[in-house]
């Protein structure tokens, strides 16, 4: 397990690296448009009847960049790979609980 230290040298090299308003707002923009990549492709999947209309694609779209941003900074912490698989396998698993149609909008299950 990495020290305290050793994260916290992370993060200040992170910053050093990254110490310009315009090098965050690249950073922030390319994370951005990541995510709309990926709503608008929600959006063509319901369209197309890939998905379910009643689909929260926004929700979804933050869920999985998410993951992906999380998964990414694991491993530039030196995550091993089964760990990062085994998130993976998380968030596949979540699919389908996430794009289940329900079959009464608005209804609370009773």
């Amino acid at each position: 397990m990495r020290s305290v230290a050793h994260r916290a040298s992370n993060v200040i090299n992170l910053v050093e690296k990254y110490d310009n308003v315009n090098d965050w707002r690249e950073l922030r923009g390319r994370r951005a448009h990541s995510a709309e990549l990926l709503r608008k492709r929600f959006e063509r999947a319901v369209a197309e009847g890939e998905l379910p209309e009643q689909t929260d694609i926004r929700a979804m779209a933050a869920f999985y960049v998410s993951v992906q941003q999380g998964m990414s900074i694991q491993a530039q912490d030196g995550a091993s790979r089964k760990t990062l698989l085994a998130a993976a396998d998380c968030a596949i698993a979540a699919w389908d609980s996430l794009v289940a149609a329900d079959d009464n909008p608005g209804e609370e299950a009773q």
